[in-house]
């Protein structure tokens, strides 16, 4: 389930199909926690992934009351531009012991960061393509390192790449999506519906009973399903 617990961001990179910058905001962790006390059983009925998005979601003030709530009603997970380095480091510590998934953002829109990052996330990792991105990850297949390098070949049009001349017209995130403010969004699609509110739920008979994990709003009738 993705939650946007920020849309600020400390870089700026072309390729971005949310547009996060300086000018976002932060959801307050009430918010947060009111979320996954009424989605907590959808989540856990299913891959019992909670993803905390962004923005960077490292420079929410509040980021680890995020990932110690999180690890009580879930399985957090998280992508990252690496560039708050302390923070970096100890993610990467804890996704080798399995404690939380994260994904370093590495490619060629992004700003440096600190070489230490980037050698802390590669130790011990192999790449591995993987349609749409190239990945780094674990020589080892134990299943206990969740950690990842996570290299955009091909960007989703949507945000700032939909000034990029190369980009793919597709869902970046199919599922629905908890912005700060407490609006419900179909999908990660840069022109997705506002479907609820977090107070209100899924209000948009439309999606009462929407793959909320897998649906993509333009592709609705296919992934409509009931759940039980």
């Amino acid at each position: 389930m993705y939650i946007h617990i920020t849309t600020k961001c400390n870089m700026h990179c072309a390729h971005c199909c949310y547009s996060a910058g300086k000018n976002g905001e932060h959801m307050s962790f009430e918010m947060f926690k009111k979320i996954l006390r009424k989605w907590s059983g959808i989540i856990n009925a299913n891959n019992k992934y909670i993803v905390l998005g962004g923005g960077e979601p490292t420079i929410h003030p509040q980021f680890w009351d995020f990932v110690e709530y999180a690890q009580r009603c879930g399985y957090p997970w998280l992508a990252t531009n690496g560039s708050t380095t302390e923070t970096a480091l100890k993610l990467c510590a804890m996704a080798r012991r399995g404690e939380i998934a994260v994904a370093l953002s590495q490619d060629e829109w992004h700003d440096p960061i600190d070489p230490k990052v980037v050698e802390a996330f590669k130790d011990g990792m192999k790449p591995s393509n993987h349609g749409r991105y190239k990945l780094w990850v674990p020589e080892d297949d134990c299943g206990v390192d969740r950690r990842e390098i996570r290299t955009v070949l091909i960007p989703f049009r949507g945000g700032r790449a939909s000034r990029l001349p190369e980009s793919i017209d597709d869902c970046p995130c199919p599922g629905i999506q908890f912005k700060p403010d407490g609006n419900i969004y179909a999908c990660g699609c840069d022109s997705a519906p506002v479907i609820g509110t977090v107070d209100e739920g899924i209000a948009d008979e439309k999606y009462l009973y929407y793959d909320v994990f897998r649906g993509c709003y333009k592709k609705t009738n296919p992934l409509m399903r009931r759940r039980k």
